[in-house]
């Protein structure tokens, strides 16, 4: 909670322009939009660089909790999906 609030404050400071509210079915022109990190590696790198964050929950926690983020990942990345499995395995 504090990160985001945090983020809120540093926009605040540093007077960034929200854009104008959407009222449309943002989907349908995702162009005019930058994307979020697709996954969890993306968000990792995304954290590394971020100072704001870093600042919000103090350095030792930032430290373990990506950490903890890259373990999870390394863990995500050894496992087989269902998805390949129905891929893959049955199709050899």
């Amino acid at each position: 909670f504090s990160a985001v609030l945090a983020a809120g404050m540093d926009g605040i400071e540093k007077n960034l322009d929200p854009g104008e509210p959407v009222d449309w079915n943002v989907y349908e022109t995702p162009d005019k939009f930058e994307t979020l990190p697709s996954n969890l590696k993306e968000a990792i790198e995304e954290a590394r660089n971020d100072d704001v964050l870093r600042r919000s929950i103090g350095e030792e926690l930032y430290d373990s909790y990506l950490e903890v983020l890259e373990e999870e990942w390394a863990e995500f990345s050894r496992s087989v999906t269902d998805w390949e499995l129905r891929k893959y395995l049955f199709k050899v």
